[in-house]
């Protein structure tokens, strides 16, 4: 699968042949009032190892307490009922497009931009030891990750199922608890 490239905002004369474009921002809520050598807790949507949560690390280095979440909007409530300090959430995507929902809920929820962070990912297709690629039927991921993989999967006769997150798919792969019609020996997640 191709490397993507993950820069600010939507680059549209780069070479698309270097991969995909994308912007993770941190969105602030109100001031904190900790210390500095206090880390800072960011909430990210998905599970340990997202691109998300990998972003942030990058952005913010290892002072970060990352707090995981379920979807986008409790990455905004989070920093809003000020259990989290930032939310770090994707915005613009070259291959899949702008984040809509992420930009919908900048304005419902009045959060500021603060910083971005120009991030490159490799997408991985992913499965259980054994499973030959010629075996798998199915990629489970994120729909944005989905979406930058089309012509990988469409080439390889792969029906793409969506899910939560990259790396919870990895998660379902290995923990079996996969959509149906799905089994481990059919189905591979995208992830990193």
């Amino acid at each position: 699968m191709k490397t993507a490239l993950f820069s600010v905002w939507s680059i549209l004369n780069c070479n698309l042949s270097l991969g995909n474009l994308f912007t993770s921002s941190v969105a602030f809520g109100q001031q904190r009032s900790s210390t500095e050598n206090e880390p800072i807790k960011v909430a990210y949507q998905g599970e340990p190892g997202a691109y998300s949560e990998k972003s942030t690390r990058e952005l913010l280095g290892k002072m970060v307490n990352t707090v995981g979440r379920p979807n986008f909007e409790a990455c905004y409530k989070a920093v809003m009922s000020k259990e989290c300090d930032y939310a770090c959430v994707p915005v613009e995507n070259s291959l899949g497009g702008s984040i809509h929902e992420n930009y919908d809920l900048m304005l419902r929820y009045d959060l500021t931009i603060v910083a971005e962070h120009d991030f490159r990912v490799h997408h991985c297709l992913s499965a259980k030891n054994g499973v030959k690629k010629n075996d798998i039927k199915f990629a489970i991921s994120h729909p944005q990750a989905l979406a930058q993989c089309d012509n990988y999967l469409r080439a390889n006769g792969i029906t793409p199922i969506p899910t939560y997150d990259t790396a919870g798919s990895a998660k379902m792969i290995s923990e079996d608890d996969l959509p149906p019609g799905c089994t481990v020996e059919n189905t591979a997640a995208i992830a990193s």
